[in-house]
């Protein structure tokens, strides 16, 4: 009976252990971890039709607006079809190379913890 008891003591304990690693992690990488899943959504996004569009700019009823395409070139970056990137938008290669460094640099930048 006390084997039970401790056993299950132990895996209340490693059950706290995991969650507050857990929690821990998710706290330090938030930026991280938001700009990956921006990333994922971008990567996966349906180029075909423009209807879907979550500029503030288009709901207002402009035409057009200064990031128009940056979603769009972002996507095409991360196809590595740079030229079509480039034609959505100038700033869409800068700024998915500036999102990668962001997203990578806590786990690459090893001086820092030394």
């Amino acid at each position: 009976m006390k084997l039970l008891a401790s056993k299950q003591a132990a895996g209340i304990n490693n059950n706290l252990l995991v969650s507050v690693a857990i929690r821990t992690v998710l706290r330090k990488y938030t930026q991280q971890i938001m700009w990956a899943l921006a990333l994922l959504f971008l990567f996966f996004m349906n180029t075909d039709n423009e209807s879907n569009s979550l500029c503030v700019f288009k709901f207002a009823g402009f035409k057009s607006c200064p990031g128009c395409g940056i979603g769009y070139a972002i996507h095409h970056a991360l196809h590595l079809d740079f030229k079509q990137s480039f034609n959505s938008h100038i700033l869409g290669i800068p700024s998915t190379i500036g999102i990668l460094y962001l997203i990578l640099n806590p786990f690459l930048n090893f001086k820092k913890s030394m």
